[in-house]
């Protein structure tokens, strides 16, 4: 708690000085199916909890659920440079093809549930071309790996280490595969 209380904290700060953020989750809705718990949380949870912190007209939610038309207005919305929207709460439905110039924060919670190359790709959402110089950006992977992964698995940790120490993509595909492995085109 108390650490999410920071994370709030430094977002309001990013948000007074112009700031948009993207929070990404890796599920829509809540589910004890995994047994993992209160690590569990959802698109709709968090979404909740922000509109008690910020309000409802600052914060939104996108997520591959919904129907085209209601996520591309999400997007939208959340893209006008007048919008009252800060917050988009969503999954990796951001991950690829969206282009917000004015979006500096990045906050991926259970970041040990992504793979190193969407993280990669989540990423790359933020300090797009054209964004505003005078807006640091920011990339917060949020995770609880020692309550949510096999302790024996080292592959979670090592894959958010790869993600501090660069950003060439290049290197992370590279490292993607060695942690990985190549697979097998064909199957069995």
């Amino acid at each position: 708690a108390d650490d999410m209380d920071r994370v709030v904290s430094a977002l309001q700060n990013k948000i007074k000085s112009g700031s948009k953020c993207f929070w990404v989750l890796p599920r829509i809705e809540d589910s004890d199916s995994d047994g993992l718990n209160s690590q569990n949380t959802s698109v709709e949870t968090r979404y909740r909890a922000l509109v008690d912190i910020f309000g409802e007209n600052r914060v939104g939610f996108v997520h591959g659920r919904m129907e085209i038309e209601d996520r591309e207005k999400a997007l939208a919305s959340f893209a006008e440079e007048t919008s009252e929207i800060v917050i988009l709460v969503g999954t990796t439905v951001i991950e690829v093809g969206i282009d917000i110039p004015n979006v500096n924060v990045l906050i991926v919670e259970q970041a040990e549930r992504f793979g190193l190359s969407q993280l990669h790709q989540l990423r790359g959402r933020i300090g797009r071309k054209g964004s505003r110089d005078d807006l640091d950006c920011h990339c917060l992977l949020l995770t609880d790996v020692a309550k949510t992964v096999d302790r024996n698995d080292s592959a979670p940790m090592t894959r958010l280490e790869i993600l501090r120490e660069t950003m060439d993509g290049a290197a992370i595909a590279e490292a993607d595969l060695m942690l990985r492995g190549a697979g097998d085109m064909l199957g069995f």
